[in-house]
Parts: structure tokens; C-alpha cells; sequence
């Protein structure tokens, strides 16, 4: 097989793998974060919200060098700033962010492992490759570690 059939074959797995993983990430999700979107806000969810309703735009531009007496996560707060102006105190919204960006991270993990299993067993099937990188992918959407990623938005 030459180099533009095997990277035909390639892709051709990697993306049907990639469309059953969210096929399957879809319906999954629902069915074991559906019931946190409905949560309140727990623990130190309360502190990044506080932050962001008295930060103003011109903090904003300071996240990047400046703590600010506060941890020093600019893109958390970046992102906890445009959160809190859109949804204020509806935790709804911040909940599904979370398990969208948790679905990401999981395609993510698809693809990664996908181009690490090309790079070190190049002389394994395309299939399998695919099919443990999709396993991977689910076991990494599963985990029981992942729940504070989910139930506390400060985790993001």
C-alpha cells in the first residue's frame, strides 16, 4: 500500500471513529450529567461568580499580569467574567458549558491518542488504533474522577 492509500485509510477511520464517538457522546452525556445541569452552585463556585460581578472591564485587561489578590487563572477568569455578564446567577448555562467543554476534551483525547498510537505502532491496524483510541476516549468521558469537573463549575 502506498503512502496516499494508507492515508486515505487513515483519515478514513480516524473520522469514522470520530463520528461514532459523538454519536455515542451525545446521548451518553445526557444520560449521566443530565440530572447535574440542574444543580446550584457549590463551594468555591460562589467566590469565581463573586469575582466576576465586581470585576469590571477594565480588570479585564489586567488577568493577564495581575492576580489581583485572587489566583492567578487568567483564562478562568476570562472566562467567569463573560459567564456572569451573559448568565448571572443561572446556573443552567454554566453546568451545560461544563459538560460541553467535559465532550470536547473527550474528542480531544480521541485524537490524541489516535496520533500518538500513529506515530508508535505504525504497524497496527488502522482499526484498532481507532478503536482504542474511541474506548479511550469513553473511559475518559466516564470516569468517576471527572465528576468535580462537572458538578463544580469552578473547576473549569
Amino acid at each position: 500500500m502506498d503512502n496516499g492509500e494508507r492515508g486515505f485509510s487513515n483519515r478514513f477511520y480516524m473520522k469514522k471513529y470520530l463520528l461514532a464517538l459523538i454519536i455515542v457522546l451525545i446521548p451518553l452525556g445526557i444520560f449521566l450529567f443530565g440530572s447535574t445541569l440542574t444543580n446550584y452552585f457549590v463551594s468555591d463556585d460562589f467566590v469565581w461568580l463573586l469575582h466576576a460581578k465586581h470585576d469590571t472591564f477594565f480588570d479585564y485587561s489586567r488577568y493577564l499580569i495581575d492576580s489581583q489578590g485572587f489566583f492567578y487563572r487568567p483564562f478562568t477568569k476570562m472566562y467567569f467574567f463573560w459567564m456572569w455578564r451573559w448568565f448571572s446567577v443561572d446556573p443552567y448555562p454554566y453546568h451545560v458549558v461544563s459538560v460541553s467543554l467535559h465532550g470536547i476534551n473527550a474528542i480531544l483525547v480521541y485524537v490524541l491518542s489516535f496520533s500518538l498510537l500513529q506515530i508508535f505502532f505504525r504497524k497496527s491496524s488502522e482499526h484498532k488504533k481507532a478503536l482504542f483510541s474511541f474506548v479511550s476516549a469513553i473511559l475518559f468521558f466516564i470516569h468517576p474522577i471527572q465528576q468535580e469537573n462537572i458538578l463544580w463549575i469552578s473547576a473549569v
